[in-house]
């Protein structure tokens, strides 16, 4: 019988945790959303699987905060963050969760209205970038700079959209998560 695909994938993450070859840190990208919840989820069932003087790989949780999302969502989205929090407090797992917001100077409305930038479309989409991707590449010079590099961890849908899906194809860890081709992984004494 198949093991199920999530214990493959908590399997292969302790795995990659585990690894003796780099240490660099994790950056898990977190918006509160399904894809990134289960990402999360997985990596705190594989941090479970790993003895407490193995969890040395820091992992930061890093949300972004536009300043144009819905109030509601942003408190649905610091409420989860309180509870991860708490958890991996709890658990004594080494995991730190923050949020990222633009510099005022790049925030949507200084951008759209102060500067005359166009809004948002399929063909200028600086949102992204300017909104959550600089204050995430900022956070990590800032935090994990030190370690020389960071491994980003993202959830994302290959069936969300077939440029999404190309995407993903070209940017992804063969060796981790193509659930197609699961790698072996040596056994790891607890201890």
């Amino acid at each position: 019988m198949t093991e199920p695909l999530f214990n493959v994938l908590v399997s292969d993450i302790r795995c990659e945790y585990l690894l003796d070859n780099q240490n660099y840190p994790w950056i898990i990208g977190f918006s509160g959303g399904k894809d990134s919840t289960l990402v999360a989820q997985l990596v705190f069932e594989a941090l479970l699987n790993i003895s407490p003087s193995q969890r040395n790989r820091p992992i930061h949780i890093v949300s972004n905060d536009t300043l144009v999302e819905s109030p509601l969502v942003m408190a649905h989205l610091r409420n989860v963050q309180a509870q991860i929090k708490t958890a991996a407090e709890n658990l004594s797992l080494p995991i730190t969760v923050t949020t990222t917001q633009p510099d005022m100077r790049q925030s949507f409305w200084v951008l759209l209205i102060g500067k005359g930038y166009p809004s948002p479309n399929q063909m200028m989409r600086w949102c992204t970038d300017r909104l959550k991707i600089q204050p995430t590449s900022n956070y990590i010079l800032d935090r994990v700079s030190k370690y020389g590099a960071a491994i980003l961890v993202l959830g994302v849908r290959k069936t969300e959209s077939s440029s999404r899906r190309a995407s993903i194809e070209k940017h992804k860890n063969i060796l981790l998560f193509d659930t197609k081709k699961t790698k072996s992984c040596p056994k790891h004494q607890d201890g």
